[in-house]
């Protein structure tokens, strides 16, 4: 009986902690969810698409309810002890079904000891949502299942003792004998997408099925949204799976058919530049789904941001580039392409600054003269170009060019300038001063050096047709080599470009390869934006394939199994946080195939030495190719001088160029087409399949 007091007492406080939480609303407000109590650390979502408000699920199989209720649900089984003293802590196995589905299994042994110090009761708590109508009403229903084996020698007694919240779909008998293990399920509404109708009664729940009839149907649901992006399977499968989680968190994260928000919890909120990225990777993935009103979006949102306007082509672009309708140009009376002027004029209107350039802006939550900015207004001019050539407009797009060139050159003048005064040889955070003279840049784990290369917007132009030369081209690499050697004197991992800026504290990031994108576009750290993925899942998952905004050290203490940030020292803003996830995604995409706007297929780009290995193969297939086509991409390593890449669906429009890092200088003999050694790439004709590549 003392034992069920303790329980209970513990159950009691986490959930006065939790009652004494507000919800998250919309747009009036954005709280620090790293601060609240009990949504710190470890914490992932179950939900739908387009839901209101998922649940917010911890590691141990509990989770929080929100959508009006402010409901805690909670099992008896824990691998927390309920005797300390007594009883050595357990540590909980949180991984998602197959790899990358939305049920969550929560893993452990049951430490309660109920039957004595020897309680030795496995137990499994697995938890998804789907999307149920009844009477009419759609509503998003969490399952749960309590799977409880018996590892003792004798019969014992159980009972979940699950929330009164929950709805019980079976009743099975609470003896469970040795060896046997014995499932409880349960359901209960946590969203309903918005409304505010009546939540169903107990019996129309269990008559809408069982939990493993949805749970099929939210498998079915979930595979088919996978199907219509590209598909990857690398020799990392851990990429592979937080390729696929990555996206269905993003459509979870959503509000409605349209906004996708940063995250459920923290920016649980449309902002502008974080939805320009977000979509941006969805296009890249060939996800075009509501395309139209999803396009219309740019320019709203929160935040004090001008960069959005800056780079406002490069939506658009993308998804001209991608499917070849040009008719939605014309939509409501060339709705978007208008949209597409007014960006450019406020870009115009803005350069004000001195020195030929934008003026100051809070763009990188900073008021300052910023590199970042004028990367993006070059993105923009060469995206815009793009789009006035497909309307035709021969004036606008002369024009764009005109004011890219410009502006790059203004650019490079500045920084060159800055090398006479200051001595630098890399590409500055700042256009007013070195990095050296900024405390926030100079900061132990700070990433504001890598600020101009923040989402690839070096990289996304070079890919729309963007021509480089000088600094901005020449220096990437200088760039690269200078803030890594930073961060290894200040004692960070490698391939840890840092945490956000100067505050929220921690050691790193989920943009860590969102800044890494733009290694694609040098010599010597085009294999960072795979690695800076790779260091994210291996320091910095706070949920099964999901990242803090900023988070800390790995610490030992944290109870989920694995190597994880502090689940006590306050992680920031949001987790999973879905504009760091969309870096992450389009820095492995494109390191694996880009696509120039002129139809040509880069492959390999950042492809990584570990995967130079016989046998070892990547997957690329459902890849978007211009004028709505797919293709699909296999590299293949035969043996250890030989690599193959062969190609089969749809034939791309332009040249596929074969770009592995390790082809430089490296290029003995290639079975088709030729060798561009100036680019350390071969270049094949569509029409070949497969070509192989013997090294030197």
């Amino acid at each position: 009986m003392d034992k069920l007091i303790i329980r209970f007492g513990v159950v009691f406080i986490f959930m006065a902690n939790f009652f004494l939480l507000k919800a998250q609303d919309r747009e009036d407000r954005i709280e620090n969810a790293g601060q609240h109590p009990i949504f710190r650390g470890n914490t992932t979502i179950i939900g739908w698409e387009g839901d209101k408000d998922a649940a917010l699920l911890k590691p141990n199989g509990w989770f929080f309810i929100r959508d009006g209720i402010n409901a805690y649900v909670s099992f008896q089984a824990s691998a927390l002890p309920g005797v300390p003293d007594k009883i050595k802590t357990g540590k909980i196995k949180w991984y998602p079904h197959s790899g990358y589905l939305p049920c969550f299994i929560s893993e452990f042994e049951d430490n309660w000891a109920e039957f004595g110090k020897d309680d030795e009761l496995h137990i499994k708590i697995s938890n998804f949502a789907d999307k149920v109508t009844i009477d009419e009403n759609d509503f998003v229903i969490a399952y749960s299942r309590v799977s409880v084996k018996n590892n003792m020698d004798k019969t014992v007694p159980f009972d979940p003792r699950e929330s009164a919240i929950l709805t019980p779909l079976n009743n099975p008998l609470g003896m469970i004998e040795p060896g046997k293990t014995m499932d409880w399920d349960f359901a209960v509404v946590i969203d309903r997408f918005g409304n505010d109708y009546e939540r169903p009664s107990d019996e129309k729940i269990k008559n809408a099925g069982s939990w493993d009839e949805h749970f099929e149907h939210m498998k079915n649901f979930w595979e088919g949204k996978l199907s219509q992006i590209a598909q990857i399977n690398t020799p990392d499968q851990e990429l592979n799976n937080a390729y696929r989680m990555g996206f269905i968190y993003t459509l979870i994260s959503r509000d409605g058919p349209e906004s996708y928000n940063v995250a459920e919890i923290g920016y649980d909120v449309l902002f502008t530049h974080d939805y320009l990225g977000i979509y941006l990777s969805l296009l890249k993935l060939g996800y075009f789904e509501n395309a139209y009103n999803q396009l219309k979006l740019l320019g709203g949102g929160r935040g004090p941001y001008h960069d959005h306007y800056y780079r406002w082509g490069l939506l658009l672009s993308t998804y001209l580039q991608k499917t070849g309708d040009i008719g939605i140009l014309e939509k409501e009376d060339g709705y978007l392409y208008k949209k597409s002027l007014a960006a450019f004029d406020t870009t115009m209107m803005d350069m004000t600054g001195p020195y030929g350039l934008l003026e100051e802006t809070w763009d990188i939550d900073h008021s300052g003269l910023w590199t970042w900015d004028n990367e993006s207004a070059l993105t923009g001019f060469t995206c815009l170009e793009y789009i006035a050539n497909m309307k035709g407009d021969k004036n606008i797009a002369k024009k764009a060019r005109t004011e890219f060139t410009k502006l790059m050159t203004n650019v490079n003048n500045r920084i060159l300038t800055m090398q006479k005064e200051n001595g630098i040889n890399y590409i500055p955070c700042s256009l007013e001063k070195p990095n050296e003279d900024f405390v926030n840049v100079m900061k132990d784990n700070s990433s504001m050096w890598a600020t101009p290369f923040w989402f690839g917007m070096n990289w996304n132009t070079y890919l729309a047709g963007g021509k480089y030369e000088g600094p901005l081209k020449e220096w990437v690499d200088n760039t690269y080599k200078w803030g890594y050697e930073k961060q290894r004197k200040s004692g960070a991992r490698p391939h840890n470009v840092g945490t956000w800026v100067s505050y929220g504290g921690g050691v790193a990031s989920a943009y860590n390869s969102a800044f890494s994108i733009s290694g694609l576009f040098s010599q010597n750290y085009r294999q960072e934006a795979i690695k800076s993925y790779q260091f994210l899942l291996k320091y910095g998952q706070s949920a099964p394939y999901g990242f803090w905004e900023m988070f800390h050290e790995v610490d030992p203490e944290n109870p989920w199994e694995g190597n994880h940030p502090s689940s006590v020292k306050t992680n920031w803003y949001a987790c999973p946080h879905q504009w760091g996830q969309a870096g992450a995604t389009q820095a492995l995409l494109d390191a694996l195939v880009a696509e120039f706007y002129d139809g040509r297929i880069m492959v390999g780009r950042g492809y990584i030495d570990e995967w130079m290995v016989r046998g070892k193969k990547t997957e690329i297939n459902n890849f978007p190719v211009g004028g709505g086509k797919r293709t699909n991409f296999v590299i293949e390593m035969l043996d250890q001088k030989q690599v193959k890449l062969s190609w089969s669906g749809n034939e791309p429009q332009g040249e596929i160029l074969f770009n592995l890092p390790q082809f430089r200088d490296n290029i003995a003999s290639v079975s088709t087409g030729k060798v561009d050694e100036a680019e350390d790439w071969v270049v094949v004709k569509p029409s070949k399949k497969e070509v192989i590549v013997t090294l030197k």
